[in-house]
């Protein structure tokens, strides 16, 4: 769910951010991932009429990890101040985001007209010396936020042209006559390859014509005051039309359940219960087929059941449920019937709970993007993971790992109850929890000041 919210943050962060222009750098910074390319581009026909087609594509999982520790920073900030600036400190740098491109071709990649479309002014983003754009309606320059394994991001195929009207009106077709420079479709294809209708609006006949796609990433980074931009190579080819291989989707039998492992029980809180996080693992294979299925519309998303064994039935969890590797992050909050707890007060889901996870798939296709529905299917549950309750640690209250609990083990405390706590070296989280509720808490600040007057 943070995920989600997450996406109006980072928006409106990154166009704060964004300069008037960027320059093409050299050796990418020092940062925990390798700019490799985007990954099973698809291109796929939105529904019968309409000439686009709708674009998708998988990230590489080192560039998720990142993007996402960047959005968890900025989502900490109100309760850590800080939290933004010591992520950017960590790796020197002032601010980063990534955008992505996309090239296209009809029929030949090669074709010196309607091949790939690529020109050096695309490493500037696609701007002229006076910061204008200057390259074809249906090349694609654009932020991309989602820190997700699968991005649906660009539809392409639609243009307008009329003799009658303006130039202006006419400015996707013939390009900007107020740009110099600026290049229109009627430059990017040949005779024939687009079809008119009556309407003035025109389009690819994807029956007699293939339209191929490439994606790459612009790395965008700030360091002292200048942005610079790096490029990923190109990705490999998806297509749409002619001579595009043909779509298979997922069935009962074919969508395999989700691999899950490691379950943990951690000290975060969301409305007073814990949260507990477990990893994912995505297939590049089931990577790509969930693509092929965002580009046509549908969905697929991990669903999470929880239960304390004689307890509890099984319920649905509240938390992730982007199909992403990684940690994912559910709430208990649900695993509590809010009419027993109005009865009988506080239910309490700790770390002494015994606890049973389970995850399965929910897919619902489309023949194309807008076009038939072909149903939804939930697949096959996962391996139930088990946490079997243990008994409470309680910490010693020498946070800092001195082999003393004084004065300093007291301010340290302290200090990691308030939002932008930074923890010093040698600090032991699990030591700061001194009455063993795996919180850290006030409690815990008045347990270790009691051991320190015991001391004398």
């Amino acid at each position: 769910m943070k995920r989600i919210i997450s996406f109006a943050i980072c928006i409106m962060m990154i166009l704060a951010v964004v300069p008037a222009s960027s320059i093409a750098g050299g050796t990418k910074p020092d940062l925990p991932f390798a700019l490799s390319a985007p990954e099973n581009v698809v291109a796929a026909s939105i529904e019968s009429g309409d000439s686009r087609i709708s674009i998708s594509f998988t990230q590489p999982d080192d560039l998720i990890a990142f993007f996402r520790e960047k959005d968890d920073a900025y989502l900490a900030e109100s309760d850590e101040p800080g939290s933004v600036e010591r992520f950017y400190a960590k790796y020197g740098i002032e601010d980063v985001w990534v955008g992505i491109q996309g090239d296209w071709a009809i029929d030949d990649v090669n074709d010196s007209v309607s091949g790939w479309h690529y020109s050096p002014v695309w490493d500037n983003d696609g701007l002229n010396e006076d910061y204008q754009k200057v390259v074809g309606p249906w090349d694609m320059f654009d932020v991309l936020w989602a820190a997700e394994t699968t991005v649906n991001s660009w539809q392409i195929g639609g243009v307008y042209y009329d003799p009658a009207e303006e130039p202006g009106v006419n400015a996707d077709w013939l390009g900007n006559p107020d740009i110099p420079g600026s290049v229109g479709l009627k430059d990017q294809v040949r005779e024939g390859q687009i079809k008119f209708d009556e309407e003035h609006w025109g389009g690819v006949d994807y029956e007699n014509h293939t339209m191929y796609i490439r994606m790459r990433y612009a790395l965008h980074v700030t360091v002292d005051g200048e942005t610079k931009l790096y490029f990923s190579d190109w990705s490999s080819v998806g297509a749409c039309g002619k001579d595009a291989p043909k779509w298979k989707p997922f069935t009962k039998d074919s969508l395999a359940a989700p691999s899950i492992s490691n379950l943990e029980m951690t000290m975060g809180e969301f409305n007073d219960y814990p949260i507990v996080k477990f990893d994912l693992a995505v297939p590049d294979e089931l990577a790509a087929a969930i693509a092929e299925v965002e580009a046509r519309g549908g969905a697929l998303w991990l669903e999470t059941e929880g239960r304390v064994p004689g307890k509890t039935e099984w319920v649905q969890l509240q938390g992730d449920f982007v199909v992403r590797p990684g940690r994912v992050e559910m709430t208990l909050v649900h695993l509590v019937d809010p009419e027993e707890e109005a009865e009988t007060g506080k239910v309490e889901i700790n770390i002494n709970t015994p606890l049973e996870i389970r995850c399965r798939y929910y897919c619902s296709q489309y023949e194309s993007y807008g076009g038939e529905w072909l149903g939804d299917f939930c697949s096959e549950y996962s391996k139930v993971l088990k946490l079997a309750g243990q008994e409470t640690y309680k910490g010693s209250g020498d946070v800092n790992s001195d082999g003393k609990i004084n004065a300093r083990d007291v301010i340290i405390i302290m200090k990691a109850i308030l939002p932008g706590f930074v923890a010093p070296k040698g600090y032991a989280e699990k030591e700061a929890d001194v009455n063993g509720d795996a919180k850290i808490n006030g409690r815990d600040v008045i347990a270790v000041m009691k051991l320190v007057v015991a001391q004398g």
